[in-house]
Order: structure tokens, then sequence, then C-alpha cells
């Protein structure tokens, strides 16, 4: 199995259960401040979380898949 990334960013994915940090999280996706994420807005905001834009390169397809099923 290949590490993808290393837990420190990682980490950065949880989010506390707070309706406040999720807010915060989707204020700071929603880039265009429409109210809605795009599959655009929602990868963008992932590159920008990370430190390595390969991380959300690799995890691409399960990232598209996940945002449609939502």
């Amino acid at each position: 199995m290949i590490a993808l990334a290393p837990p420190w960013e990682l980490a950065k994915l949880h989010i506390d259960a707070s309706d406040e940090a999720r807010m915060r999280m989707f204020e700071s996706f929603d880039v265009n401040q429409n109210g809605l994420l795009s599959l655009g807005e929602v990868t963008t905001g992932l590159q920008n979380l990370f430190s390595s834009r390969g991380i959300v390169m690799a995890l691409e397809p399960a990232i598209k898949h996940a945002f449609h099923a939502a």
C-alpha cells in the first residue's frame, strides 16, 4: 500500500462536528459565495487545504464519485 499523504496532511481533513466548523470550511470552499459547491470548488478547496497538489490529483476519481453521490 502506498501512502498518499503524511499523517499531518491527513489530519487537515478532520473537521470538528460543530456546525460552526463545517460552515467555516464550506465558506472557504464556496469562492463565488452562491451557497452551493461545484465540483471545481471542492477540488480547489481541497488543493488549498493540502500543501501537495498531488494528493488531490491522486484522489480525484474518489472525489468525483463522492461529489456526485452526495
